[in-house]
């Protein structure tokens, strides 16, 4: 399956400037085991802000991968056979 997410932080400085674009995919390897694919994309509808591109890129990338981290973790624990979440 795959999951696909634009997110915009309005409250955070120049979160009006940029968007978060997410994809998460999961695969079925088989015999119980899955694979998660994950990337990020900053989108700036209006053009980069001067001077902070690098600096909002780089926070915003690090939250991702938090959520990236407990998606996982979260399906790693995931247990079918005992019809847990």
């Amino acid at each position: 399956f795959a999951i696909q997410m634009n997110t915009s932080t309005p409250d955070v400085p120049f979160g009006k400037t940029f968007l978060a674009r997410t994809q998460i995919v999961v695969v079925n390897t088989g015999k119980n085991t899955c694979q998660m694919i994950c990337s990020v994309e900053t989108e700036f509808p209006n053009g980069p802000p001067f001077g902070v591109t690098g600096q909002i890129k780089n926070g915003m990338k690090k939250g991702t991968m938090e959520m990236f981290k407990k998606i996982s973790s979260h399906i790693e624990n995931h247990d079918v056979s005992q019809g847990r979440c």
